[in-house]
């Protein structure tokens, strides 16, 4: 871990402003679930066309205690993730997921569970991304066999 630390930190001195370097960093202090760090290096890099660092910064805000920042971070990054969307022939399943993933952060998880549902509907061999969000949801009001029911309804 030290050697990988000791690399990133000689990354970003020699270049601070290196987007690559950035998110290097970002991703390994994710890794040690560094919140402040994953912000402090995030913050520095142009996220606007990088829907899975807009996650990634939503996720360290709220994990941080920053709720309203993270809602307003997922916020964004769902409508990247639109934006992207209608520039292309059709969403495909990580498109979906990431957009359900940025609903989900902002407790909307009634239209993520229909965003999936539609998903499911389209492409049937996405139920493994579908499951992995149910999974993912630890604050919807259904234990694991509600979630199990939701999702063999779609098949």
């Amino acid at each position: 871990m030290q050697a990988a630390n000791d690399h990133i930190n000689r990354a970003l001195q020699s270049d601070p402003t290196s987007q690559d370097a950035q998110e290097l960093a970002a991703r390994f202090a994710v890794g040690q679930r560094q919140w402040q760090a994953v912000l402090t290096h995030l913050n520095k890099m142009e996220l606007k066309k990088r829907p899975d660092l807009m996650l990634m910064k939503a996720t360290a805000l709220q994990f941080s205690g920053q709720e309203d920042a993270a809602v307003a971070s997922a916020k964004q990054m769902e409508t990247a993730l639109r934006e992207m969307a209608k520039s292309a022939t059709a969403i495909g399943p990580e498109v979906r997921f990431s957009i359900a993933m940025s609903l989900s952060l902002q407790r909307k998880f009634d239209e993520a569970l229909k965003l999936l549902d539609q998903g499911i509907q389209i492409s049937p061999e996405s139920q493994d991304l579908i499951m992995g969000f149910l999974g993912d949801c630890e604050e919807l009001t259904t234990g694991a066999a509600d979630r199990q029911k939701y999702a063999t309804s779609w098949a």
